[in-house]
């Protein structure tokens, strides 16, 4: 899923800055969105839960 690996979290930047991140697995799903004013908070199923995607970076992934 292409929203799982783009995550913004520091941690998730941080292993691609590093090449440590792997694509996520196609059967990851968004389970959860939950308002943060500026953007959004996705909760994946693989429990992942950190990163805030903000309007701009979100609209940025769509080009």
């Amino acid at each position: 899923m292409r929203l799982r690996a783009a995550c913004p979290c520091s941690q998730c930047r941080a292993a691609r800055l590093h090449g440590r991140i792997d694509l996520a697995p196609s059967d990851i799903r968004v389970q959860a969105i939950n308002a943060r004013g500026y953007g959004v908070q996705l909760i994946f199923s693989d429990g992942h839960d950190r990163g805030i995607y903000p309007w701009d970076y979100l609209r940025g992934l769509t080009s």
